[in-house]
């Protein structure tokens, strides 16, 4: 899918929820040593630099950058952090401020599609290596992009949705809310998009009544704010599916300020399945969270830039899937092992330079 499609489906699907909407610091980068990049051929005489920017504000990522940091000490290499928050401006800047210092290997979650692309081109072009996480495979240059699907992730979002209400007894129709992300992340509206795809039939079938889709920016104080509103406007909210789990909490908090009890009075489903999560899924507040793996995101992203820095080794496709999970009660304490372990990628995933990616496992990886 090339970048007019997706902004043209955008631009479709904000018009299409239109009709439902009623609303939606930058750091300085640390230290770090050096390498080369997707263009420039790798040179074995320079230090590995990397430099990993992400919003580190949200939960998610603060996993992501454990496992980017797990992989750096495991390697023997320092990286550089920093966060620019949601804010796409402020993240090129403090990526372009790590190249000038000598940074060679990006490590980025990127948090606007367009906006990252041109400085992606300059960097390739400069012979800087870049790993990108998050949205879709197809935007911009680098060696590999670590994502789940995000129209999967919704889809699964709504099965868990109406399985929590099918549990919970729940009469219907349903009356169910939406939350979607920040516009101009692929997530943002994606995953609303895959919920909307499984929920179509039943809204169609008057099982379910979609009262709104807002959109909260993927943040909790705002995801809260928008479901004081709507709680002064309907009285009864059976469900809420969101695109990421503060919003969902978000929105939990403010039924509990209304006197409602989140798991039975309404049901709850996000994704991601932070630590805030997990405490509320134990504690029955929230019936389900869909898990990607941000450790792993972080892990694979600093390996496969070493790797290529190091071996002048790559995969054999940009597109690098990651693992998903539906994390429920019942699986609350071992889900992790899906989705969080110190292993490289698969071999598999390097045949066109297998010989020297297997060195590269040899050595640090022996077993």
């Amino acid at each position: 899918m090339k970048g007019k499609i997706w902004k043209t489906g955008v631009i479709g699907f904000v018009l299409i929820l239109a009709f439902t909407i009623s609303g939606c610091g930058q750091a300085t980068p640390t230290t770090s040593p050096t390498g080369s990049s997707p263009t420039a051929s790798p040179s074995e005489s320079k230090a590995i630099k990397l430099f990993a920017v992400a919003p580190f504000e949200d939960q998610y990522f603060t996993t992501w950058l454990d496992g980017a940091k797990a992989a750096a000490k495991l390697l023997g290499v320092d990286i550089s952090t920093a966060t620019a928050g949601w804010d796409p401006a402020k993240q090129d800047s403090l990526i372009q401020s790590a190249v000038a210092a000598g940074a060679n290997g990006i490590l980025v979650a990127r948090v606007d599609l367009d906006a990252f692309v041109p400085l992606a081109t300059e960097l390739s072009e400069k012979g800087i290596a870049i790993v990108t996480t998050d949205g879709p495979v197809h935007y911009g240059p680098r060696i590999a992009h670590f994502a789940a699907d995000d129209m999967e992730l919704g889809r699964e979002l709504a099965k868990a949705l109406i399985e929590g209400l099918e549990k919970s007894g729940k009469p219907k129709p349903w009356n169910v809310v939406g939350f979607a992300g920040l516009p101009g992340t692929y997530a943002g509206l994606t995953r609303i998009e895959g919920a909307l795809s499984v929920l179509n039939p039943l809204i169609s079938s008057g099982d379910v009544v979609l009262l709104t889709t807002e959109i909260a920016n993927f943040d909790r104080q705002l995801g809260m704010q928008k479901m004081e509103a709507l709680l002064g406007k309907y009285s009864k909210v059976d469900g809420v599916f969101a695109a990421n789990d503060d919003m969902a909490i978000g929105a939990m908090k403010a039924c509990e300020a209304a006197g409602l009890v989140p798991g039975k009075d309404t049901i709850f489903v996000g994704i991601d399945v932070i630590p805030d999560a997990q405490t509320a899924i134990n504690e029955g507040k929230m019936y389900a969270s869909i898990s990607q793996a941000p450790h792993l995101e972080g892990y694979w992203g600093v390996t496969t830039l070493y790797a290529y820095l190091k071996y002048g080794c790559k995969p054999d496709s940009v597109g690098m899937p990651i693992p998903t999970v539906v994390v429920k009660k019942d699986n609350l304490s071992t889900f992790t092992k899906e989705v969080k372990f110190d292993k490289p990628p698969s071999a598999d995933l390097f045949t066109n330079c297998k010989d020297k990616y297997e060195e590269f496992l040899k050595q640090f990886w022996p077993e």
